[in-house]
């Protein structure tokens, strides 16, 4: 896919294919075997879990409270996971770096036992 405004993304869950509507370029697919991969994105954005300043250069922090214990991963849109960070109970409020990265948008998403928030996040 060209580097391209996407302006609709869906997801089919049935069979994890996602579907991308670009501006001038047509339609794109792809789909995911989860049990392939060891990680994957999730599209259920929740605003329990703060980021700012999104955009950003690189530079950013991560804010939420946690109920239990928890995972904190960062990943790139093809699953790629570039941090993962095991937290205890409580607040939060970390600072992370994605400079050395590619500008795009990237995934955050924090795991635990009985709940999953995620959110993303655009480098530029």
């Amino acid at each position: 896919m060209a580097n391209v405004r996407v302006d609709m993304l869906r997801i089919r869950k049935a069979d994890n294919t996602v579907l991308a509507a670009t501006h001038g370029r047509g339609l794109f697919s792809t789909s995911w075997d989860l049990n392939k991969t060891n990680s994957r994105v999730d599209f259920c954005l929740s605003e329990e879990l703060k980021v700012y300043p999104n955009p950003t250069n690189g530079w950013f922090e991560v804010n939420t409270t946690i109920l239990e214990n928890s995972v904190l991963s960062i990943f790139d849109a093809n699953g790629r996971i570039l941090l993962e960070e095991y937290l205890q109970t409580g607040s939060i409020n970390r600072s992370f770096n994605l400079s050395a990265q590619p500008k795009g948008t990237y995934f955050i998403r924090m795991q635990s036992e009985n709940d999953i928030l995620a959110t993303k996040i655009l480098l530029r």
